[in-house]
């Protein structure tokens, strides 16, 4: 009897162990209250590079370093974490893509679509602050007062040097070399050495594959050639009515066989055809801001100049950016005589003392703005904004848009590549758009 009562109470231990175990199985788990991670809005959804953008969403970790936060894939700097906001700043160089966000590094999720806004980041190819006329790479060589910039089909670069005399021709890598002059004033033709300047100004490429160069103190333009030969062009007959029409030469640009050379001193800019012959192109003999045709329109100071496919001139003029065309009809697109710093429409700009510009491929005109130590945009619907540059800044400095300080922004050229480049004082600098 003994024995069944065991065994009675050993299958009733079986039954209760077994009970218990299901009813633990089938338990209901406890509710997660923990929301999931989202991202439901942005405070902007575009803006250039520094943008502080507030991030709104769920299940944010309030300890910054536990989040992450990327643009398009690139991570962005956080600055303030709450569990629903993350404020993050746009990095350089981010792209237009999503917002994503990770917490203690876990799976990412995504967001609304960020516009990424291209920035001017603004560094040094070649030069340094130091006065000179070194060959060589980075800021080894150096300069004095580089003026005018070209580039050819390769991405070197080409620029003469006001105060040292000379051509420098500057490869892609920043590696500068003498092309032609000596570092002594003069006006000999020759061969790389043997040739020499007397102020080399502005310089362009012409249609030929040679460069044409203005030489102030002489009043002269000079051919020359990549093999460091240099010639000045003459004057076979003079239709101008001035003594010497190259006399305080500003830019110069060449279009089908004839050189066109600003005349500041003068306020004309005069046409030299493949004869020899010089003409008045536009201007007249009255310094001032007025458009119109031949004979009618007048210049006040014009300088820096470039042209397009077309035949069109456009040219740098007192405090205005002016354009004139085949038919020597001249406008004037923005800025006019007054000086000033102000972005806006048209002639509603203002510029203090620009020295040159260069034109994209997409018809913006990009100015250096010398006497306000900045980088400005003409852009193809009028609008003048100010690209890099700050005149708070009175020294070279590289940097992203007005993060970037100028000394004296002179000449500048755009590459095959877009890239724009800038003759400052004793250096020559970059920008890229990121």
């Amino acid at each position: 009897m003994k024995c069944h009562f065991k065994s009675y109470l050993l299958i009733l231990s079986v039954l209760i162990i077994l009970i218990s175990s299901c009813s633990k199985k089938e338990a209901t788990p406890p509710p997660n209250n923990k929301p999931a991670l989202t991202i439901t809005a942005l405070s902007v959804t575009s803006g250039p590079f520094n943008t502080s953008v507030v991030i709104t969403g769920t299940a944010f970790n309030t300890n910054i370093a536990d989040d992450k936060v990327f643009f398009n894939g690139k991570a962005a700097t956080i600055t303030t974490a709450t569990a629903t906001q993350l404020t993050a700043i746009v990095p350089v160089g981010a792209g237009t893509g999503n917002v994503t966000v990770s917490v203690n590094n876990g799976a990412a999720v995504s967001g609304p679509v960020f516009t990424y806004q291209l920035s001017a980041v603004v560094s040094t190819l070649a030069g340094s602050t130091a006065t000179g006329s070194a060959d060589g790479k980075g800021a080894v060589a150096s300069f004095s007062i580089a003026y005018g910039i070209t580039s050819d089909a390769s991405g070197n670069l080409y620029v003469a040097g006001k105060n040292d005399f000379l051509v420098r021709k500057i490869t892609p890598d920043g590696t500068v070399s003498t092309l032609a002059g000596n570092g002594t004033v003069g006006k000999a033709d020759g061969k790389g050495t043997d040739a020499s300047f007397s102020e080399p100004l502005y310089i362009t490429f012409g249609p030929d594959g040679n460069l044409y160069l203005t030489d102030f103190i002489f009043g002269s333009v000079r051919k020359i050639t990549l093999a460091g030969d240099v010639t000045t062009m003459q004057i076979i007959t003079n239709n101008t009515g001035i003594t010497n029409p190259f006399s305080t030469p500003g830019g110069v640009v060449a279009s089908d066989g004839n050189l066109y050379i600003a005349n500041y001193g003068f306020s004309y800019i005069t046409k030299l055809n493949n004869n020899g012959l010089a003409t008045i192109f536009t201007g007249t003999d009255q310094h001032d801001i007025v458009d119109g045709g031949h004979g009618i329109a007048q210049l006040s100071s014009p300088q820096g100049m470039k042209i397009d496919q077309n035949g069109t001139i456009y040219f740098v003029d007192a405090n205005a950016i002016r354009k004139v065309d085949k038919d020597a009809l001249v406008t004037t697109l923005a800025g006019n005589k007054a000086g000033g710093d102000t972005d806006g429409t048209g002639l509603a700009a203002r510029f203090n003392g620009p020295r040159d510009l260069a034109i994209d491929k997409d018809g913006n005109i990009y100015i250096t703005d010398t006497g306000n130590r900045l980088i400005r945009k003409l852009g193809i619907d009028g609008i003048v904004s100010t690209v890099a540059g700050n005149a708070a800044l009175l020294s070279s400095q590289d940097g992203v848009g007005t993060s970037a300080g100028f000394q004296s922004p002179t000449g500048i050229c755009i590459d095959s590549n877009g890239v724009i480049y800038v003759t400052d004082h004793n250096e020559v600098r970059k920008i890229i758009f990121e």
